[in-house]
């Protein structure tokens, strides 16, 4: 979203994301690591061993506390983890071709990448 005032474009500044887990309830958990796209799918998987009706929520690009946009469609778990693999390798390929989601990962301290 941006907005052009006498010509000059003016985009909010993204810092920070968030991730939800979406229980076959509609009760929603908090996908806490969000220093990589890895690092997500993995607590996902969690997730999903607990409730495998749940989703994967799009990631909401934040400036701030306030949601600009969200990113990527809803990744259905199922029983089936075949059906889950693809929902998430879809959720991937979304969330990884956008440029802010990205910056605001590679600008993430990660504890897997200090490690290393």
């Amino acid at each position: 979203m941006e907005v052009i005032i006498d010509g000059i474009i003016y985009k909010p500044v993204i810092d920070n994301i968030t991730v939800y887990w979406m229980y076959d309830g509609q009760v929603f958990g908090n996908i806490e690591d969000t220093s990589s796209i890895d690092c997500i799918l993995e607590q996902a998987d969690e997730f999903w061993t607990k409730d495998q009706y749940g989703c994967l929520c799009p990631i909401g690009l934040n400036q701030g506390e306030t949601e600009i946009r969200r990113v990527g469609g809803m990744a259905h778990g199922h029983p089936n983890p075949e059906y889950w693999n693809e929902q998430k390798q879809k959720w991937r390929e979304s969330v990884e071709s956008d440029p802010d989601v990205m910056a605001v990962i590679n600008s993430t301290p990660s504890a897997k990448r200090e490690e290393a």
